[in-house]
């Protein structure tokens, strides 16, 4: 990402519509296109040797690691950072300011998720490989999207006033389409940001509903440790798949069965079926 290989690429579609010069542009959009495509294909590789070559540990799940999680379900404020990329990256190539920086947010923007596409195609994880791939074409075009603005904003046009207009209409097509297409994966970004908003609020409802159960079984001698909450892995409209809670019981008795009453409870709180799972652990306090 330090390299940042894909600025002038990004940078060279907006660059060649502005000035009306259709090779330019072509070229840039070409190497956008195989850049990503070889990020992509390249972290794919990379991750099926590790997973075939059993150089990572058995049964690994890439969706248990966080930095790729994120990228499973990102949200509308992605929109944001690309954006940000592609008006930064124009006004460095117009004012002459090294772009090393900005090729590296730009880089930022693009590389993590395409990486983890790779990395959803070797694990064969289609909520992941589409989850990416969203991210990564939003990036792109957003940032394409920017650097047109600008670029034609900032006064840029042809050396052939004559080619004026035509240059100008299709400044205005191809925002009108990059906008389109923008919006379009915009409503999957925010059904995605809406998914992760119930998702917290639900986890928030069980483990209360888990406090309260708990609690009113205070003459058990129950403690709460731990309530884990699984989800099925649908990228968007996910529901709650498994509730694991965690007790402390004292030893040398019989463990309380709170299973079924807990499931009840949080049944009747999201208002559809889940399983639950209850485990415990004997601790014996002294002094």
């Amino acid at each position: 990402m330090v390299i940042a290989p894909l600025i002038g690429p990004a940078l060279a579609a907006s660059v060649g519509t502005v000035v009306d010069d259709h090779e330019l542009f072509v070229q840039g959009i070409k190497l956008q296109i195989s850049g990503i495509a070889v990020a992509i294909g390249s972290a794919a590789l990379f991750a099926a040797t590790l997973r075939f070559g059993n150089l990572v540990p058995p049964g690994l799940n890439p969706l248990e690691i966080g930095e790729i999680r994120e990228r499973l379900a990102p949200n509308i404020l992605v929109l944001a950072i690309a954006l940000g990329s592609g008006v930064a990256g124009i006004i460095s190539l117009m004012t002459g300011v090294s772009v090393a920086l900005v090729g590296v947010m730009i880089a930022v923007a693009l590389i993590p998720p395409a990486a983890a596409m790779g990395i959803g195609i070797a694990y064969g994880i289609p909520s992941l490989t589409i989850g990416s791939g969203v991210f990564v074409l939003v990036n792109v075009l957003s940032i394409n999207l920017a650097a047109l603005t600008v670029l034609w904003y900032a006064g840029y046009r042809p050396e052939a006033w004559v080619r004026v207009a035509d240059v100008r209409s299709a400044v205005l097509k191809r925002t009108a389409v990059l906008i389109v297409v923008i919006l379009l994966l915009s409503s999957f970004l925010g059904a995605i940001t809406y998914d992760a908003h119930i998702s917290s609020l639900e986890e928030g409802a069980v483990e209360t509903t888990v406090e309260d159960v708990v609690d009113e079984r205070e003459n058990e001698q129950l403690r709460l440790d731990e309530v884990t909450v699984s989800r099925t892995d649908d990228i968007v409209f996910s529901e709650v798949d498994e509730v694991t809670v965690s007790l402390s019981v004292p030893p040398d008795e019989s463990s309380p069965q709170v299973a079924e009453a807990l499931r009840e409870e949080i049944v009747r709180e999201l208002g559809y079926d889940v399983s639950v799972e209850v485990r415990y652990l004997e601790v014996q306090t002294v002094g």
